[in-house]
């Protein structure tokens, strides 16, 4: 059983990077090409993709809980135009390490979304090449829940 159907594992994440491996086969990373989000339907609303080949990353997908999220699609886009107190662009905030390291990471952390509440998230990216060590692409997602008010729940500090 692979990682992407295992039933046992809820963690977004998890599921996405198994995927990603999957598609790698022997490869040091898939291609942008390779992503069918038909293939991974649960987990599709909440990934995303960048073309980070000019001099500013802009979104080639957005799925659907971001762009409910947001109110609007950012596709064709640039990461910029995001506001920073959204899941998106903190599942997106450490995006320069996975092109510099041309490996997947994943994060986990908390912010004060644009209502003032708490939130708690865990995000991955993915990077995408082109069969040369370049990376043209990312393959992202990210999920998050509220924190109560009365919920005393907090994540440590990220590690650099």
């Amino acid at each position: 059983m692979t990682e992407t159907t295992n039933p046992r594992e809820r963690r977004l994440v998890l599921r996405l990077l198994g995927h990603w491996r999957e598609l790698t086969g022997d490869r040091a990373m898939p291609r942008a090409s390779d992503v069918d989000g038909a293939a991974i339907p649960e987990l599709w609303p909440y990934c995303f993709m960048l073309d980070v080949r000019g001099t500013e990353p802009v979104f080639t997908f957005v799925g659907s809980y971001h762009v409910e999220s947001l109110g609007h699609d950012p596709t064709g886009q640039p990461l910029s135009s995001i506001p920073s107190e959204t899941l998106l662009a903190q599942g997106l905030s450490y995006y320069p390490r996975v092109l510099a390291r041309a490996i997947p990471i994943t994060l986990g952390g908390q912010f004060v979304n644009r209502d003032g509440r708490t939130v708690l998230y865990r995000s991955i990216i993915m990077p995408l090449g082109e069969g040369d060590g370049r990376v043209p692409a990312l393959l992202g997602g990210a999920n998050c829940r509220e924190v109560a008010a009365d919920d005393s729940t907090t994540l440590p500090p990220s590690l650099p």
